[in-house]
């Protein structure tokens, strides 16, 4: 089983449009998928018409007094499973810090080992402890970014918090999103990426029309308008993240 992550600092990058895409690609690659959303936004869940739990406490899993598989639901989408968003993450540090750190994100994903290929994460746009546990978990992390010197310091950061923890930079794949060709600096950025992003997909998300459709059709971009420019896009990012895990 692989296991990827979506996640960014900062909000509004197309973090959660590409782990929906992503995700559903996987599944209509043949391939058994479960997306977790752990964004206490719900934003992927949405997507899905899966509301936010609340009845369910994020406590529960950590104490392991329930197990990841009784919180699965399916999608109308097959081979594609989704874990929706709950309320109660935002307490998430809290109950990991009560209950000790050795309860990870890695801990709770080896049972699925068996019946999922694949699984995909939408991560909150923080930094905490339960983000750490899934930093340490995935086998890599995509990091969508606007083509812009500030989406730049944002990267840094992020390079530096895992250099500051001993984790392995290698996790960290980003790729250039909501990509607008008609500005110079987007395409100066794509054409010729700083050194520090030396790892940056090939491939590029662009802004677009039918990908701000996906709120409307509550679904991936693929199932409502797959010729189009963002599906095309997505089709080519997911061919690049399968070469990178070699699936």
């Amino acid at each position: 089983m692989k296991t990827i992550a979506f996640y960014n600092l900062k909000g509004g990058v197309g973090k959660t449009a590409a782990a929906v895409n992503i995700a559903y690609l996987s599944a209509q690659s043949g391939l058994k998928t479960l997306l977790w959303d752990l964004d206490p936004q719900g934003s992927t869940s949405w997507y899905f018409e899966h509301k936010p739990r609340s009845s369910f406490k994020f406590s529960k899993l950590v104490q392991k007094k329930s197990p990841v598989g009784k919180i699965i639901e399916h999608t109308s989408i097959d081979k594609l499973d989704i874990i929706p968003a709950d309320l109660s993450i935002r307490h998430a540090d809290v109950h990991l810090q009560r209950h000790g750190e050795d309860k990870t994100v890695s801990d709770w994903l080896k049972p699925l080992s068996e019946e999922y290929a694949m699984v995909v994460i939408d991560c909150a746009p923080n930094i905490s402890r339960l983000s750490e546990s899934i930093f340490d978990a995935v086998d890599a992390m995509y990091i969508p970014l606007i083509p812009t010197h500030l989406s730049m310091q944002t990267f840094e950061k992020i390079i530096e918090f895992f250099k500051d923890h001993d984790m392995k930079q290698k996790k960290l794949r980003p790729f250039f999103s909501m990509v607008d060709r008609r500005k110079s600096l987007h395409r100066e950025f794509c054409q010729n990426p700083p050194v520090k992003l030396k790892k940056v997909l090939s491939g590029y998300i662009p802004y677009a029309a039918d990908i701000e459709r996906m709120g409307t059709a509550k679904a991936p971009i693929g199932a409502f308008a797959p010729r189009s420019v963002g599906a095309i896009a997505y089709n080519e990012m997911w061919r690049e993240i399968k070469g990178q895990l070699k699936l």
